[in-house]
């Protein structure tokens, strides 16, 4: 049946190739306007974790939420108590009171003590009701003793994983008073590490720097630009297709921000392996003296089907992950299953597209001449180098 339907594509590689196109613009145009976005909701049903965090969600949401930190700092020589640093501070406080997702009265005041809302009876020194602690020793101020350093805590009713991406530019803005008023303000926590995280470097380039990785390698082992370009071009023309199926599932589906980034990764070596299996094939089915359309359908139906059968045995591991009965790893799964059976590369789009056209100049041999007591096999299609030509003895 494969090799059937690689001989079909080869008769009409053209339309096929238009077709994928087509298919490529229509889906990629479709996850442009209609795709989701990847987010995160880790969850592990029946974990003592969980039955904590739904517990504080359901009684004390402030406290399961996320959280953040500003430090203020005043300028050498200065000091936070002073009228103008207080008044900025409090300005301060007030404008991170009224941003969106902050838990009412959860963010911390410097310029009292917390034991004064938990305890508001007892005063510094004194012990707390039942034990020996002093309740200014439990709960400790926010500032320091000189009075230059002063840390104001943020408490949100929402989760990490549910906070607006915009909350941490909310959050810089609102400590703009403090920094009108010449004080140094630093931010930290949970919510900025996730919101503010660092220039990832060199990483940032890792798929540019694995397709040069691969390019190299095909160029010494094919020893053709043109042979390189077809796993190459068929990869990440997969890749693209499966990257916007991928975004359409994301409206629907919840995709974990991780999901993505490993179909990427799994799609490009996948792909790449893949595609280069069926081309050896379809070179050594040539070097055989196969007429290219028969080549094309012959590695089809060879390397192809173990291609298929790869490909599912890969998607049918990766679904196991699923079975582990954590949710956040079964998201992740759908993102990468799309990639091993990435329609292109298992289909032989590039053979039809380079097969020869000139009709064979002898029965059965395919697109052979004979030149000097020598065959001469042409290798003009992507799939035998940039010479014009190579011989094999009689």
């Amino acid at each position: 049946m494969l090799e059937r339907l690689g001989t079909l594509a080869a008769r009409h590689s053209a339309r096929v190739i238009l077709a994928w196109v087509v298919v490529l613009i229509v889906v990629g145009g479709l996850a442009k306007t209609h795709g989701g976005s990847p987010r995160d909701i880790p969850s592990i049903p029946g974990s003592s974790a969980q039955t904590g965090f739904d517990l504080l969600r359901e009684h004390a949401s402030s406290l399961a939420g996320a959280t953040a930190q500003i430090v203020v700092q005043a300028p050498p020589g200065g000091t936070l108590r002073t009228p103008q640093a207080q008044a900025a501070v409090q300005q301060v406080i007030a404008n991170v009171q009224g941003l969106p997702g902050v838990a009412a009265g959860r963010v911390s005041d410097p310029y009292q003590n917390p034991a004064s809302r938990l305890f508001p009876t007892l005063k510094p020194g004194q012990d707390i009701p039942g034990t020996q602690l002093p309740v200014d020793r439990v709960l400790p101020s926010t500032i320091s003793p000189d009075g230059t350093i002063a840390l104001i805590t943020v408490e949100y009713t929402q989760a990490l994983f549910e906070v607006p991406p915009s909350s941490f530019i909310a959050l810089q803005r609102a400590a703009a008073p403090a920094q009108q008023a010449g004080l140094t303000v630093a931010f930290g926590g949970k919510l900025v590490d996730a919101l503010n995280a660092p220039p990832a470097g060199i990483s940032k380039y890792a798929d540019q720097i694995g397709v040069l990785c691969a390019v190299i390698i095909l160029l010494i082992s094919l020893g053709s630009v043109t042979g390189m370009l077809v796993p190459i071009s068929l990869a990440l023309f997969s890749l693209s297709i499966s990257n916007s199926l991928t975004a359409l599932a994301e409206r629907v589906v919840n995709i974990g921000t991780l999901g993505p980034l490993l179909g990427t990764m799994m799609g490009l070596g996948v792909g790449i392996d893949y595609s280069l299996f069926v081309v050896s094939r379809y070179r050594q089915n040539l070097a055989a003296r196969m007429e290219p359309r028969a080549a094309a359908g012959r590695a089809i139906g060879t390397a192809g089907s173990a291609v298929l059968f790869a490909g599912s045995t890969v998607c049918l591991a990766l679904c196991g992950l699923a079975l582990i009965g954590i949710p956040y790893i079964g998201q992740l799964v759908a993102a990468p299953v799309a990639r091993p059976g990435a329609p292109p590369d298992q289909r032989g789009v590039a053979p039809p597209s380079s097969a020869p056209r000139r009709r064979p100049t002898e029965p059965g041999v395919g697109n052979f001449s004979s030149r000097g007591g020598e065959i001469w096999i042409p290798v003009d299609s992507v799939f035998h180098g940039s010479a014009r030509g190579r011989h094999v003895p009689r």
